[in-house]
């Protein structure tokens, strides 16, 4: 589909999610299946990806009710991103790392609206303790994210760790006691030198990001 064609048909399912509800929460996760095979589309252009994300953080009460296949489905991306850094030909890097931008950017979009459902008061225990699959989605989509920053030799990828941040900072203000296991994990990396200061500022940059809008 065209940008030009998506924007309006998300303006129309929004119609349709706030309208009827009920008629759009059976059909939700074939409307998710289609709407991140449009983000993931390595020509899908940043605005396009922008109204995307703004449209999944719309479905936060259909997220609530479908958990299990959310956490389905990222773990199908995560394993598309890891699969795309390992397939790229080193003298053509530029299609595999538009692919894996995209992949991991939807999936970070994806977690932003995951958090922002399972931290909220209203949420029941029984939903809420999905947050530690959430957890460990993002820790293997953070290691992605190195992995993919060496391979590609950074580029687009900046991006992504930004992202990451944005992810980390949403959770730590609806579950502080994760703050000290996510940065941890950026930690550790540094560490193991499998993570660049530049990308360690860019984490950082998002997590401020998303703090300026708590």
């Amino acid at each position: 589909m065209s940008p030009d064609a998506l924007i309006p048909s998300l303006g129309v399912l929004k119609v349709v999610s706030e309208g009827y509800p009920i008629q759009f929460g059976i059909a939700f996760e074939d409307i998710i299946d289609l709407l991140v095979g449009w983000y993931v589309e390595p020509t899908t252009s940043d605005n396009a990806m922008r109204a995307l994300e703004l449209a999944f953080l719309s479905y936060i009460p259909f997220w609530l009710r479908h958990l299990s296949a959310a956490l389905q489905l990222l773990g199908h991306l995560l394993h598309d991103a890891e699969v795309a850094t390992e397939q790229i030909n080193g003298s053509l890097p530029e299609p595999g790392e538009a692919k894996c931008f995209a992949i991991l950017r939807c999936a970070f979009a994806i977690l932003h609206s995951l958090f922002l459902c399972l931290t909220d008061v209203a949420v029941a225990d029984a939903e809420r303790s999905h947050m530690s699959n959430v957890r460990s989605l993002t820790v293997q989509a953070f290691h992605l994210v190195t992995k993919a920053s060496r391979r590609f030799g950074g580029g687009r990828l900046r991006d992504i760790a930004v992202e990451a941040g944005v992810t980390f900072g949403t959770l730590m203000n609806g579950d502080p006691a994760f703050q000290e296991a996510a940065f941890g994990a950026v930690l550790v990396e540094v560490e193991k030198e499998d993570i660049t200061k530049m990308e360690v500022h860019a984490i950082l940059e998002g997590a401020e990001k998303a703090c300026a809008t708590w």
